[in-house]
């Protein structure tokens, strides 16, 4: 008899019951998986660790933040100044906090991809100036220059960025470290590569 009045209401409602069912199981699994994509986005950044190390190397502590939690660091070999020993003493301090006091004094730049951590030389801008009394050679107010973008071991940079300062006059450098631009007279040049 209970079920008869339970039918005869939802068709009264013009509502089947499995139709209601359905709408209760499908909000359910949205909130579920609404709460599993905040809590993948947010695990980056409140990911928290606790660490105690005196007169390691970087790459010591590295490995142990790597054993900590689930990122993976990814970087070349000689990309630390020196094999200077550092000291790091924190409790429950957000990974992106301990990193930027880890390398506050290292020429190093972070990109994070999901649980890995790249870490690559940042390589200063250097400004170069042209001089004064180079011959122009497609107008009298420009010229055109030329040269190979190297970086500290004289490896040539393909993809540098080289810009006449105070324009949006650039260009890159080719896979050899080559580039060519066009350039007002006594033009400075502003170099960069991440």
């Amino acid at each position: 008899m209970k079920n008869f009045i339970t039918e005869m209401y939802s068709l009264v409602r013009g509502i089947p019951i499995n139709y209601n069912l359905k709408m209760k199981i499908t909000a359910i699994l949205f909130v579920f998986a609404f709460v599993q994509i905040n809590a993948a986005n947010s695990f980056g950044q409140n990911t928290k660790v606790s660490l105690k190390m005196k007169e390691v190397s970087i790459q010591n502590i590295l490995n142990r933040i790597e054993q900590k939690t689930d990122y993976k660091f990814l970087y070349e070999k000689n990309v630390f100044q020196s094999n200077k020993l550092v000291s790091v003493n924190v409790k429950n301090e957000k990974l992106s906090i301990v990193l930027d006091k880890l390398f506050k004094d290292q020429n190093v730049t972070l990109v994070y991809l999901e649980k890995q951590i790249v870490i690559k030389t940042k390589l200063e801008t250097n400004i170069v100036s042209l001089p004064k009394n180079l011959e122009p050679e497609t107008s009298i107010d420009q010229q055109s220059i030329s040269g190979v973008v190297l970086d500290e071991n004289e490896v040539p940079l393909p993809g540098a960025s080289i810009i006449e300062k105070g324009t949006t006059n650039g260009t890159q450098s080719d896979f050899d470290g080559n580039f060519t631009l066009d350039v007002r007279d006594g033009a400075i040049l502003q170099i960069s590569y991440l």
